[in-house]
């Protein structure tokens, strides 16, 4: 359909880039690292300047647990596009990957570390960016920081107020934490925005209990 013969070098040239690039996505979304990298680098001889096919052989290496080449490519990548909070995000998952593959708790605080500088970056770009405050909840998940934990899923509803998983979680943290009262009031929304939600009934019960609302 596209491959017509008034188009010009150029532009046969974009195509079939694309083509790779959409090809690519799929072997992603597959989980086929291997092809994945094929498809990119393939788009990458083309187009060697695009940002969405570098950040795109980024995945595809981190899926693929190529670590060390994965790094080296987002180096060059946030060096040349510093306000690219897609590849501060994928330099964030890097950096918790390596946490997780890491057996000395200093080893894997050193990149948890790494992994929030990166995420503080992209948030400073993009406050409200949900999927850099997600990445955020991982991190303090893994560092164990409930006082964190609670301040990003309060700018998660901020940002969502339809988030109904999210405003749960808070209201459980909230509960552990001898906040009740505040508690209560989440469930309660939760409820309010998912009727079958059975676990938010539960726990409302229990907090409820705790304050003698019997």
């Amino acid at each position: 359909f596209f491959d017509r013969s008034s188009l010009s070098p150029e532009e046969r040239k974009a195509i079939q880039a694309r083509r790779h690039y959409w090809m690519g996505q799929f072997y992603l979304e597959r989980e086929e690292y291997a092809h994945a990298q094929g498809q990119f680098r393939a788009a990458l001889e083309l187009e060697p300047e695009s940002l969405a096919l570098q950040l795109g052989l980024v995945d595809a290496l981190l899926g693929g647990q190529q670590f060390d080449e994965t790094e080296k490519l987002l180096q060059q990548v946030v060096a040349k596009h510093p306000e690219s909070v897609h590849a501060l995000i994928l330099q964030a998952q890097l950096a918790i990957s390596r946490a997780e593959a890491a057996s000395a708790r200093r080893e894997q605080d050193k990149w948890l570390d790494k992994a929030i500088s990166a995420l503080e970056k992209a948030k400073a770009l993009q406050p409200k960016n949900v999927d850099v405050l997600k990445e955020l909840v991982a991190v303090y998940t893994a560092k164990r920081d409930i006082d964190k934990l609670t301040t990003i899923y309060r700018e998660i509803i901020e940002a969502n107020p339809k988030d109904t998983y999210s405003i749960f979680v808070l209201a459980n943290l909230l509960a552990k934490r001898g906040q009740r009262e505040e508690a209560v009031s989440l469930y309660e929304k939760v409820i309010e925005q998912r009727r079958g939600f059975v676990n938010a009934y539960v726990y409302l019960g229990l907090v409820q209990e705790e304050l003698g609302q019997t």
